[in-house]
């Protein structure tokens, strides 16, 4: 699940702003900037704030999943996070394979210490650890 939430973001603002300059100034090749990104803003059901942030490519603006789909449905483009799926997956499994190994050598280290420590021993090492 955290990988899926994850992915989703990969996609920039960057990204949609480049794609929403190119549909627009297609669709709508003799209308200024300040029209294509109203007529945008309406056809995404967006704010014309939002869309200015995407259209500029501010690093503060992260696409919403919803309106990832809604620009890939009006673009025809899609946003591929396939590879970004993979990466993150990689990267996760790599940190859980560090951590396993990781917490295997604290509970050795434990395990060979309780074997030489008394009862009394441990309880007072515990004791101080809490």
């Amino acid at each position: 699940m955290g990988i899926e939430a994850k992915s989703e973001t990969i996609v920039t603002a960057a990204a949609i702003g480049d794609e929403l300059r190119a549909y627009s100034r297609q669709r709508w090749p003799l209308a200024n900037d300040k029209h294509r990104k109203s007529r945008i803003a309406d056809l995404l059901n967006v704010s014309a704030r939002r869309i200015k942030s995407f259209w500029e490519g501010e690093a503060t603006a992260v696409p919403r999943p919803d309106e990832i789909r809604r620009v890939e449905a009006l673009t025809g483009k899609t946003f591929s996070t396939a590879a970004a799926d993979g990466e993150n997956r990689d990267d996760f499994m790599a940190m859980r394979r560090s951590l396993t190994r990781r917490w295997l050598r604290i509970a050795k280290r434990y395990m060979a210490d309780a074997e030489t420590m008394s009862p009394a021993q441990l309880n007072t090492n515990q004791t101080e650890r809490e």
